[in-house]
């Protein structure tokens, strides 16, 4: 199999297990919170905790990092739970919707998600390392493990990490 090919297979395998998050496609936001650990750290902490999006429907989709140091992981619930989860630590809900930049994507549909997937050249291993979640207008809202602390930007992408490695967004689903 060409290098060509052999990536293909690779972002097939590391895209498999997120297909899921689809389900989450035409919903409107109607919720934006991060969280932050109920401990205080007196060291202070860039980690911006899970991302929690809750929907019109009720359901809402929390996306948090994985402890490897590059990848990132996503659940799916009915409802919200009662509170943000990540790791075996409990982490407090910060309301990121009630700033004005992030305001504006509240009541704004779904519709599309990318995974932000890494790669370290000469290596046919890739990871998810994150989502781009699209809205309609052109918003969008990329959460990333940048090497075990959480980045959420609004209407831009993680810087790349520079040579050898390679972070990239890849399409998931879209609303047709």
């Amino acid at each position: 199999m060409n290098d060509a090919g052999s990536r293909a297979a690779s972002l097939r395998t590391a895209l498999a297990p997120h297909a899921a998050i689809a389900s989450i496609l035409g919903k409107r936001l109607t919720g934006l919170c991060h969280g932050e650990l109920e401990i205080e750290d007196p060291l202070g902490s860039d980690d911006l905790g899970p991302l929690e999006l809750s929907f019109d429907d009720g359901s809402s989709l929390q996306a948090r990092l994985v402890s490897d140091g590059e990848s990132a992981t996503f659940a799916v619930y009915a409802s919200a739970p009662a509170l943000l989860y990540a790791q075996n630590c409990h982490w407090r809900r910060v309301n990121l919707g009630a700033r004005p930049r992030l305001h504006d994507l509240l009541g704004t549909q779904v519709v599309a998600i990318d995974a932000l997937v890494f790669a370290a050249a000469g290596t046919p291993q890739l990871s998810v390392a994150g989502y781009v979640f699209r809205f309609q207008h052109g918003r969008y809202l990329s959460y990333h493990n940048g090497g075990d602390s959480a980045r959420i930007y609004l209407d831009a992408l993680p810087l790349q990490p520079g040579p050898p490695f390679e972070l990239t967004a890849e399409p998931i689903a879209a609303l047709p």
